[in-house]
């Protein structure tokens, strides 16, 4: 679990610096709400395609290769980027990220191998805090940086990735346990959790690809404008809710209401703090309702993740894991195009009403199918 927690986090940081930083840097270059869309549709794309490919290659010759590839082409992307002088090498750099965007979904049946069924849910959520520590301290660090230029915080995110890439050649064994003989126990309906993952991360990237340009047109705390600065030290506090929430209360909150209960909860409160967006403008609402949003997301997804993986057999985790990584680059498209639409409409509320609305939905699917899903 250690190794794969510090390769995860530092992987994190890194885009955790560019994540602020990437709306802004391509509207240097031009690129309007529309074209700032496409950067993470290109990028999910190229993910939709490599990822079930990846997760196979991963089963088939190992963890540890699949993630150096990985975490090459990450390095890669992020040197293109801080050298990219037009919105086309930008687009390009992201869409090579896209290609070999293995990290998530190895990492993650690097987990599966290791543990129990048991405890998988759990796992993921400890893996979670890895990407809450990215988002904690990340953008924390591009707010610091972006004084001096962004080539400052592109070339640390690429110094970051590096890090990441030694550290899974230096610490990961290439052979994982695999405690999982035979097939799996749980009677999860592969349909279900896959339609609710898919939910939650249409969602979730209506949220990413979108929150920046809706704080820039919409909220003037203190009565000044919100930019990468203040873009960033919101993203550190997302980071850290989220460490706090799985952390210290998945685990409880599992324990008492089951996975089915955490999933419901999940989809209850995210649906209400995204859904409330645009009734506030100063810092005490905008942390308030961000916490309450931030609370139901780190909620389900190390839970809808547990699911995934246990309704999978143990020789086929990485291309399970590898198709989840698939349902969230098509998120990647169909989110950002809508925000594209309708930001660059000006229908700023609508966007977080849509946000609000693809929750519900899976809140409905939850509560109806409950039986389903309870352990």
């Amino acid at each position: 679990m250690l190794p794969i927690f510090l390769i995860v986090l530092s992987d994190t940081l890194g885009w955790g610096v560019i994540l602020p930083l990437l709306p802004f840097y391509a509207e240097k270059w031009g690129a309007g709400p529309e074209k700032v869309a496409l950067l993470f549709s290109a990028y999910a794309l190229a993910q939709i395609v490599a990822s079930p490919i990846l997760g196979r290659l991963a089963d088939r010759f190992g963890r540890k290769p699949v993630l150096l590839l990985s975490l090459c082409g990450t390095f890669l992307s992020f040197v293109w980027l801080a050298c990219a002088h037009s919105f086309t090498a930008i687009l390009l750099s992201r869409m090579l990220d896209g290609i070999t965007a293995g990290n998530l979904p190895v990492a993650h049946a690097c987990i599966a191998d290791a543990t129990s069924e048991h405890d998988r849910s759990r796992a993921f959520a400890y893996l979670a805090m890895a990407y809450g520590g990215g988002f904690l301290f990340g953008p924390l660090i591009s707010s610091l940086l972006v004084h001096h230029g962004y080539l400052v915080p592109i070339a640390l995110a690429s110094l970051l990735s590096l890090s990441s890439l030694m550290l899974t050649a230096l610490l990961l064994s290439p052979n994982l346990p695999n405690r999982k003989p035979g097939q799996p126990k749980r009677a999860v309906r592969w349909g279900l959790v896959p339609v609710l993952l898919g939910l939650f991360f249409v969602a979730f990237n209506l949220f990413t690809s979108g929150f920046a340009l809706y704080a820039e047109r919409t909220y003037r705390p203190g009565n000044m404008a919100f930019g990468p600065v203040q873009l960033g030290w919101l993203y550190s506090y997302v980071g850290a809710v989220g460490i706090l929430v799985q952390g210290m209360l998945f685990g409880k909150i599992l324990g008492s209401l089951g996975e089915a209960g955490v999933i419901a909860l999940g989809f209850l409160t995210a649906m209400a703090g995204f859904g409330a967006l645009s009734l506030v403008s100063q810092w005490s609402g905008i942390l308030t309702i961000t916490a309450l949003a931030v609370f139901g997301t780190a909620l389900l997804r190390p839970a809808l993740t547990g699911l995934l993986s246990k309704s999978a057999g143990p020789h086929r985790q990485g291309e399970v894991l590898g198709f989840s990584q698939s349902l969230h680059g098509l998120a990647q498209i169909v989110a950002p195009l809508a925000t594209g639409i309708l930001i660059g409409g000006g229908h700023l509320t609508a966007w977080s009403c849509a946000i609000a609305a693809v929750l519900g939905v899976g809140l409905l699917l939850a509560v109806v199918a409950r039986r389903q899903l309870a352990c």
